[in-house]
């Protein structure tokens, strides 16, 4: 029960931190756009590693 509640309560403030991110760079697209764009570099990067 303690692992389902964490688990939710990590979800829940990972997908909170991200919004509230969004809506605080919304005035600077293209920072929102980079962010995106390193992100998914890290995510491409993490993926070539495993395999």
């Amino acid at each position: 029960m303690a692992y389902a509640a964490g688990f939710v309560l990590g979800t829940s403030m990972l997908h909170a931190i991200g919004v509230l991110s969004v809506l605080t760079l919304a005035r600077w697209p293209t920072t929102v756009r980079t962010a995106g764009v390193a992100t998914s570099l890290v995510g491409m990067a993490m993926a070539v590693q495993a395999f």
